[in-house]
């Protein structure tokens, strides 16, 4: 029976798109009819289905003219404002990576240079063209300024790391086909205005259950409009902190929150709501600054001692940042389906964009996460991976657990690859590696048991 309702949702995922592109049509021509023929209209069922058109149509406008203002202000493609920041981060880089630089250019270039996957030579062509990306956000060297020229040539191609790898010359390399990551133009999907209508009031609906179980909403409004849910417990015991991932807000983890309240409904317990990655419509993204600033009120305003935090997929880049700029604030923290550790490698983004669909949850979360206005336009004007990686570091700036749950099938998060990686780079006495099997990306918050083996932990 699982395996039946798998395979419809699937199916499902399949045609959203084509059922959402077709949906404006019908309603066009319903309101044409009734321009013609008024009296074609009879009874509340039809005015009822003659307003609903009308107001998708009015949506379709307005996000038609939304859409085009923000491609109309092209991206600021440099991060960094002086080269001091590139060279420092260079530096980060090579200093991180533990040599490991060959095997993130092959990698990379496999995913931004197609023609060249079997070819196992890699060349300084291709160390530039990585270079280039990692810092600049530029697949091709050649497109970079002086500056930025001068930056990787003085830093990169002059370190010893680098010069370590010996690689050849080779001239007949071109440089890369396309770009998967083009910022300039927003790839929104065309979400009808009912089903943002009907999140948002199955949203109501959560708030309502979230305040019938204990928890009160705090909203700050000179933070971006952040928000968080808190119920009390008792403050000499560790409290939990959870950090939700694309798609619906904290609704989609109504079952994970009941069984954490379950667990530890004695301990103080802290839901962060993120509504720019929840279907929300909102193109002005918090910056790291307002979240750190919510989170230093949370823990000052209750008197909390430092707590054991638990994020998911998009959640483990604000795990990550936490863990950075915010140690003494963190006990113990888990990531679950986390993006945050194989962005060096650049094919997580890669991964959530373009790669076939195969399991249900990815085509709802590419549909109503990656390719929905708030995160699309996180990904085009936003995302800076240098600012979100996990790196391995970060694990001695805490003196509790850093614990992984990798799912098996994940079709965003490569199981095999970045749990190789972390094998290799995070021998922390303090980290600790798990793999979720059997499951797609999310899969765990649909199965009972292998959730409570994760909440249990905490």
């Amino acid at each position: 029976m699982f395996a039946i309702i798998n395979y419809v949702l699937l199916q499902v995922s399949y045609l959203l798109p084509t059922i959402c592109n077709i949906l404006p049509l019908v309603h066009l021509s319903l309101i044409v009819k009734v321009f013609y023929s008024p009296t074609s209209i009879q009874g509340p069922s039809q005015i009822l289905l003659l307003v609903w058109s009308v107001t998708e149509i009015i949506f379709l406008i307005y996000m038609t003219i939304l859409i085009n203002s923000l491609n109309s202000t092209p991206p600021q493609r440099k991060h960094f404002a002086t080269a001091d920041h590139g060279r420092a981060l260079i530096k980060q880089v090579l200093t991180k990576t533990k040599g490991g630089l060959l095997e993130l250019m092959h990698i990379w270039r496999n995913l931004c240079e197609p023609s060249k996957q079997t070819s196992g030579e890699i060349g300084v062509r291709n160390a530039k063209n990585w270079i280039s990306w990692a810092i600049y956000d530029i697949t091709d060297y050649d497109e970079l300024s002086l500056n930025e020229k001068q930056v990787i040539d003085e830093e990169f191609l002059n370190s010893e790391d680098y010069k370590a790898l010996n690689l050849p010359d080779i001239s007949d390399i071109e440089s890369p086909e396309w770009n998967f990551h083009d910022r300039n133009t927003l790839k929104i999907s065309r979400v009808p205005f009912i089903l943002y209508f009907f999140s948002w009031l199955a949203k109501l609906i959560a708030a309502s259950w979230f305040k019938l179980n204990g928890f009160s909403n705090y909203t700050r409004k000179d933070v971006g409009g952040l928000s968080y849910w808190f119920r009390p417990g008792d403050l000499e015991k560790t409290p939990i902190v959870f950090v939700h991932g694309v798609g619906i807000g904290l609704l989609q983890y109504i079952t994970k929150i009941r069984q954490l309240k379950q667990l530890h409904g004695d301990r103080p317990l802290i839901l962060l709501q993120l509504d720019y990655i929840s279907m929300s419509l909102i193109h002005k993204i918090p910056t790291t600054a307002n979240h750190l600033t919510l989170v230093d009120h949370i823990f000052t305003s209750h008197a909390l001692k430092p707590a054991n935090w638990i994020s998911h997929s998009y959640g483990s880049f604000v795990g990550a940042f936490i863990t950075e700029k915010r140690p003494h604030l963190v006990n113990n923290i888990t990531f679950v389906d986390p993006i945050c550790f194989g962005l060096i490698f650049c094919n997580s983004l890669y991964n959530l964009l373009f790669t076939p669909v195969k399991c249900w949850t990815l085509g709802f979360i590419r549909y109503f996460g990656a390719f929905e206005l708030s995160f699309n336009y996180i990904i085009h004007r936003e995302f800076i991976w240098q600012d979100r990686i996990f790196w391995p570091d970060y694990c001695n700036l805490i003196d509790g657990k850093v614990t992984v749950y990798l799912s098996e099938f994940d079709s965003i998060i490569d199981e095999k690859e970045v749990g190789g990686y972390l094998k290799r780079y995070f021998d922390h006495k303090n980290f600790e590696l798990k793999t979720i099997e059997g499951e797609y990306h999310g899969g765990y918050l649909f199965n009972g048991v292998k959730l409570n083996q994760v909440l249990e932990e905490l």
